[in-house]
């Protein structure tokens, strides 16, 4: 008992000391997107929402007078310990691994490059993750009233916390119901029992029984021009193989070697493969979810066909050093990209790809100088008493926390491909007089007759004073 809780409490340490050495190397919470997370929980009470959980769970602690900033800071890395947790437990109750083996998936999900490429702002993806996975560490036990309570618990969270892993949810609980219908009735009930109930709800609270919505959102469009369709599945194969090769190419191996046909892990996997795939198997279709977010996903199910693998070759052993160095150099040779994604030496550019992989986890949507100049001048902009801001999408999120005022941003991405001009005119249709800009080029700004009023390092406050 006492290995057991050790183990367990390896299995949360361990990827809490792996997530946080990114953190550690930058002063603001890092990713792309989590200035935004900043942001909805910062303005939730002006737009209240239910689904997904992360966002009220955000906005309940900027209510208790959290700063989200230090969340966000803490937060990714907490749950990165509980998604090793899950992982443990699903070994250890679902599978039923032995200690050293589960332990091995534990340290094998810790050091994954796509896992922790999830945890750099994915966050509404990867609590999901977590949380299904400790899910269905109690399907063998759900027969029991703790084994039944946890397994609900842990599948509303999961599948209200991120749409893709409740398709996952749907899927694998649909294929367990039948293997069990045929083995174990009174489970297979309730299984199906927690399943329907979180589709009602999935259905009926988040969607509002539009069904429209649901078909559109997980089919996605058909391609407009069909009479390139060739060179669209050309491109589709180029793009979605590399990315693969990327993501989870040195995996492939050791997975195809400890693969086994589990009523959990079977369904995930395939599933995973065909929304990889997607766009090469249909390319005349154009769906929303893009097929990168389907191969992160599988970091889950290949971490545990990677351990059997090992497994199998006998590299779980304390008796032998030559196995336990062979061992060390298997993992981190397979983990290879994550030492750069982490930050211990340069990345290879072969793992760098704009708006999928950064060069390193310690970065945020805004360069360092560029996120502090903005908090200062955002401040400024609060003290003046200006209506409007105009921000670059990548600021947005740092400058809508740090106001109540209204923000409207330009540029590429969220700023939906709009100019400084538009930007404008947008502010100024919606009644806004006092309208300020924050930026960094100043022909940019004296061109559209704004007079610069503040500037701290790299970045500028402006106040529009035309007509």
């Amino acid at each position: 008992m006492g290995s057991e809780w050790l183990a367990l409490l390896l299995s949360f340490i361990v990827p809490v000391l792996v997530r946080w050495v990114p953190e550690s190397k930058f002063p603001y919470p890092i990713g792309f997107d989590t200035p935004l997370y900043l942001s909805w929980g910062r303005h939730y009470t002006s737009n209240p929402v239910v689904f997904p959980l992360m966002v009220p769970l955000l906005g309940g602690l900027y209510l208790l007078g959290f700063d989200l900033v230090t969340v966000m800071k803490y937060l990714p890395t907490l749950v990165y310990g509980l998604l090793g947790v899950s992982v443990f437990l699903f070994s250890r109750l679902c599978l039923n691994w032995r200690l050293e083996k589960s332990l091995l998936v534990v340290f094998l999900i810790a050091f994954s490059f796509p896992m922790l490429r999830v945890s750099w702002d994915m966050h509404r993806q990867f609590i999901a993750t977590a949380f299904l996975v400790l899910a269905f560490s109690w399907l063998k036990t759900i027969e029991t009233p703790l084994g039944f309570v946890a397994f609900a618990v842990s599948s509303f969270l999961a599948a209200f916390s991120h749409d893709v892993l409740f398709a996952v949810l749907m899927v694998v609980c649909s294929y367990v119901f039948l293997v069990e219908v045929r083995r174990n009735r009174k489970r297979a009930l309730l299984i199906s029992a927690v399943t329907l109930s979180i589709l009602l709800i999935f259905v009926g609270v988040w969607y509002g029984w539009n069904f429209s919505i649901i078909v559109q959102k997980s089919i996605g469009g058909i391609v407009p021009d069909t009479s390139s369709l060739f060179d669209r599945w050309t491109w589709e194969v180029n793009k979605n193989l590399f990315e693969f090769f990327q993501l989870c190419g040195l995996f492939v191996p050791l997975v195809v070697l400890g693969f086994f046909k589990d009523e959990v892990l079977f369904p995930w996997l395939i599933l995973g493969l065909l929304g990889s795939f997607s766009t090469i198997l249909f390319p005349f279709l154009a769906p929303n979810i893009d097929p990168s977010r389907w191969m992160l996903l599988l970091a889950c199910p290949f971490s545990f066909y990677m351990a059997n693998s090992l497994d199998r070759l006998t590299l779980i052993t304390r008796k032998s050093l030559k196995k336990m160095v062979a061992l060390f150099f298997v993992v981190f040779i397979i983990n290879f990209p994550s030492w750069g994604f982490l930050g211990f030496f340069p990345q290879p550019s072969l793992y760098y790809k704009p708006g999928l992989l950064p060069l390193t986890m310690a970065s945020s949507s805004a360069p360092l100088d560029d996120i502090d100049a903005t908090i200062w001048l955002v401040r400024r902009f609060n003290d003046v008493g200006g209506e409007a801001l105009l921000v670059h999408g990548n600021y947005f999120g740092w400058a809508s926390y740090y106001t109540d005022k209204i923000v409207v941003t330009f540029g590429e991405l969220y700023g939906g491909d709009r100019s400084i001009k538009d930007a404008l005119k947008i502010a100024q249709n919606s009644g806004n007089i006092d309208v300020y800009l924050l930026w960094y080029v100043d022909g940019d700004a004296f061109s559209l007759s704004f007079i610069k009023v503040a500037e701290r390092g790299p970045m500028k406050l402006y106040r529009y004073v035309g007509s």
